[in-house]
């Protein structure tokens, strides 16, 4: 459940930021018609070649961190499963 909200209303929409301490939903709906803004964030490569710019080589373990369902969902989905950060952590220490 999330427990902490704020409404910004501006001239061009209200947004509501829902979160907790680990997760954030941001919404934002038109002022005369309700409907949502849709963001492009472009394909999965291109969000991985962002990643990779940002972070470089620098390595994490995202189960650290306690994500949410639909996080281990999608970490699932691309083969970064916990038992693949457990095993990379234990060769790296080899």
């Amino acid at each position: 459940m999330l427990t902490n909200h704020t409404t910004v209303d501006t001239p061009h929409g209200i947004i509501d930021i829902y979160w907790t301490e680990d997760d954030i939903i941001v919404t934002w709906r038109d002022n005369e018609n309700s409907s949502p803004l849709e963001i492009e964030v472009g394909s999965k490569e291109i969000r991985r070649k962002r990643v990779e710019r940002i972070l470089g080589d620098y390595e994490f373990n995202p189960y650290d961190r306690n994500p949410t369902d639909v996080e281990i969902e999608n970490l699932e989905a691309d083969g970064l499963t916990r038992e693949f950060f457990e095993n990379k952590e234990i060769l790296d220490e080899e």
